[in-house]
């Protein structure tokens, strides 16, 4: 008797696990939020919000493939992104990370750096705070914070194009 409450301990010790981890699990239309709950929201098509047509008439050349993609980083916040080809051989990223957190604004604005080799200017009147470099730019909404990166005009300088594609993503977050 002794011999199988020993065995039974065990074993219903490791069934009460599978059963309370198979509890934990969500469904998988959820994710995790930055406090580590979970949201019932979808996932968040950008290359969809941002069409490759809008894409095209910044980048100034054809977009031959535009891809989404989800990224789950828990405790981070998802982040949703979508890399449009060009048939130049160059990409353009559109970003956005479901957080109003300025603590990631700021490291993507600090990204925007490269380390401090170029300077960020602020960009007045595009979200709560935007930043731009000739590497990319960063906006803070109220719910997200959206990067942009890979524009061939930004090298030299000229946002235009970045800061049309955050209006238009901007706008379909609603």
């Amino acid at each position: 008797m002794k011999i199988q409450n020993a065995v039974a301990g065990p074993l219903a010790a490791i069934a009460l696990t599978v059963l309370g981890l198979s509890a934990c699990g969500g469904s998988s239309n959820s994710s995790t939020n930055d406090t580590g709950g979970t949201d019932a929201s979808s996932t968040i098509n950008v290359c969809t919000m941002v069409p490759s047509s809008q894409v095209a008439a910044v980048a100034r050349d054809t977009v031959i493939q535009a891809t989404p993609d989800q990224l789950d980083s828990w405790p981070d916040p998802d982040a949703f992104d979508c890399t449009y080809e060009l048939s130049n051989g160059q990409e353009m990223t559109v970003e956005v990370e479901v957080t109003s957190s300025t603590d990631l604004f700021d490291a993507s604005s600090l990204a925007l750096t490269s380390g401090g080799a170029f300077p960020v200017t602020s960009v007045p009147g595009l979200g709560d705070q935007a930043a731009a470099s000739v590497n990319g730019l960063a906006v803070l909404t109220g719910k997200d914070n959206i990067e942009i990166t890979g524009n061939p005009g930004e090298q030299s300088g000229d946002l235009a194009g970045e800061i049309k594609l955050a209006t238009i993503l901007i706008s379909a977050l609603g």
